[in-house]
């Protein structure tokens, strides 16, 4: 272990374990159909995916990731990056059609509300 604190040594196993359980999900989520990272041990991933040659800038409130054209993971890690990034829509399902709209107003005397905490609950 790093140190000889129990509590030191024990926030650092917590954070390495997070970040391979990260390291996991991005690979399992985002990164399954691409064969050099697909089954990619962490000190691969780490030089070819997690150290990127990039800028990070803003522009009009929002902001960009230069990446640099010749790197030669700029292809696996933008598609990772909107495979993450983007979310899938929810189908609709009849059984939530009878649930309040959570946006709407807080009516204290609509069925589904909590009289007095202004917490909407859904109904069933």
């Amino acid at each position: 272990m790093p140190s000889q604190s129990w509590e030191v040594n024990r926030g650092w196993t917590l954070a390495a374990n997070v970040a391979a359980d990260l390291d996991a999900w991005v690979r399992l989520l985002a990164l399954h159909n691409i064969d050099d990272l697909a089954d990619a041990e962490p000190d691969t991933m780490r030089f070819r995916l997690y150290h990127l040659p990039a800028r990070l800038a803003d522009h009009a409130r929002r902001r960009y990731l230069r990446i640099e054209r010749a790197w030669p993971w700029a292809k696996p890690f933008t598609t990772c990056w909107h495979r993450l990034t983007t979310r899938p829509t929810a189908p609709r399902d009849k059984e939530r059609s009878d649930l309040h709209d959570l946006r709407a107003p807080w009516n204290p005397g609509a069925p589904g509300h909590v009289r007095g905490s202004g917490v909407l609950t859904a109904t069933r």
